[in-house]
Protein backbone atom coordinates (compact mmCIF):
# COMPACT_ATOMS: atom_id res chain seq x y z
CA UNK A 1 0.00 0.00 0.00
CA UNK A 2 2.87 2.34 0.78
CA UNK A 3 4.42 1.95 -2.66
CA UNK A 4 1.06 2.60 -4.33
CA UNK A 5 0.45 5.67 -2.16
CA UNK A 6 3.96 6.98 -2.90
CA UNK A 7 3.35 6.83 -6.66
CA UNK A 8 5.77 4.08 -7.68
CA UNK A 9 3.20 2.56 -10.05
CA UNK A 10 2.08 5.87 -11.56
CA UNK A 11 2.89 4.66 -15.08
CA UNK A 12 0.78 1.53 -14.75
CA UNK A 13 -1.90 1.60 -17.45
CA UNK A 14 -3.93 -1.51 -16.75
CA UNK A 15 -4.10 -4.72 -14.73
CA UNK A 16 -5.55 -7.59 -16.80
CA UNK A 17 -6.52 -11.23 -16.49
CA UNK A 18 -6.03 -11.22 -12.74
CA UNK A 19 -7.05 -14.50 -11.16
CA UNK A 20 -6.39 -16.51 -8.04
CA UNK A 21 -4.96 -19.84 -9.13
CA UNK A 22 -4.72 -21.43 -5.71
CA UNK A 23 -6.14 -20.58 -2.29
CA UNK A 24 -5.07 -22.37 0.89
CA UNK A 25 -7.25 -20.83 3.60
CA UNK A 26 -5.77 -23.05 6.30
CA UNK A 27 -2.22 -21.77 5.62
CA UNK A 28 -3.32 -18.24 4.66
CA UNK A 29 -1.79 -18.45 1.17
CA UNK A 30 -3.08 -17.21 -2.19
CA UNK A 31 -1.30 -17.73 -5.52
CA UNK A 32 -2.38 -15.03 -7.95
CA UNK A 33 -1.64 -14.34 -11.63
CA UNK A 34 -1.95 -10.92 -13.28
CA UNK A 35 -0.77 -9.04 -16.36
CA UNK A 36 0.33 -5.43 -15.78
CA UNK A 37 0.50 -3.13 -18.79
CA UNK A 38 2.55 0.04 -18.97
CA UNK A 39 2.27 2.19 -22.12
CA UNK A 40 5.65 3.78 -21.42
CA UNK A 41 4.20 7.21 -22.12
CA UNK A 42 5.13 8.97 -18.87
CA UNK A 43 8.22 11.19 -19.09
CA UNK A 44 8.09 11.98 -15.37
CA UNK A 45 6.37 10.61 -12.27
CA UNK A 46 5.67 12.19 -8.91
CA UNK A 47 7.00 10.21 -5.95
CA UNK A 48 5.90 11.31 -2.49
CA UNK A 49 8.96 12.36 -0.53
CA UNK A 50 11.20 12.49 -3.62
CA UNK A 51 9.36 14.92 -5.90
CA UNK A 52 9.11 14.72 -9.66
CA UNK A 53 11.49 12.19 -11.21
CA UNK A 54 12.43 11.64 -14.83
CA UNK A 55 11.53 8.20 -16.19
CA UNK A 56 14.59 6.55 -17.76
CA UNK A 57 14.57 6.07 -21.53
CA UNK A 58 14.62 2.29 -21.06
CA UNK A 59 11.15 2.58 -19.46
CA UNK A 60 9.63 4.82 -22.13
CA UNK A 61 8.33 2.15 -24.48
CA UNK A 62 5.30 -0.12 -23.89
CA UNK A 63 5.67 -3.36 -21.98
CA UNK A 64 3.62 -5.97 -20.16
CA UNK A 65 4.76 -7.82 -17.06
CA UNK A 66 3.32 -11.22 -16.14
CA UNK A 67 3.22 -11.50 -12.34
CA UNK A 68 2.84 -14.72 -10.36
CA UNK A 69 2.37 -13.57 -6.77
CA UNK A 70 2.17 -15.58 -3.57
CA UNK A 71 0.38 -13.69 -0.80
CA UNK A 72 0.63 -14.61 2.88
CA UNK A 73 -2.48 -13.49 4.73
CA UNK A 74 -2.72 -13.27 8.50
CA UNK A 75 -5.78 -11.99 10.36
CA UNK A 76 -7.32 -10.74 7.09
CA UNK A 77 -4.29 -8.66 6.07
CA UNK A 78 -1.55 -9.28 3.52
CA UNK A 79 1.65 -9.62 5.55
CA UNK A 80 4.08 -10.84 2.87
CA UNK A 81 4.27 -11.06 -0.93
CA UNK A 82 6.62 -13.09 -3.11
CA UNK A 83 6.44 -11.98 -6.75
CA UNK A 84 7.92 -13.60 -9.84
CA UNK A 85 7.86 -11.30 -12.87
CA UNK A 86 8.38 -12.09 -16.53
CA UNK A 87 8.45 -9.28 -19.11
CA UNK A 88 6.42 -10.22 -22.19
CA UNK A 89 5.47 -8.32 -25.37
CA UNK A 90 3.06 -5.45 -24.76
CA UNK A 91 -0.56 -6.62 -24.67
CA UNK A 92 0.25 -10.34 -24.58
CA UNK A 93 -2.34 -12.53 -22.89
CA UNK A 94 -1.78 -15.15 -20.23
CA UNK A 95 -2.84 -18.05 -22.44
CA UNK A 96 -5.97 -18.70 -20.37
CA UNK A 97 -9.38 -17.42 -21.32
CA UNK A 98 -10.83 -15.01 -18.76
Amino acid sequence: AGELDAGFLAGLTQVRERRSLLVDAEQGLVLDLALLDNQGAAATIEINGAGQLTVPGSCRSPWTDLHAQLFKIDDGRIVHIEDLVRRVPYGQGSGWKA
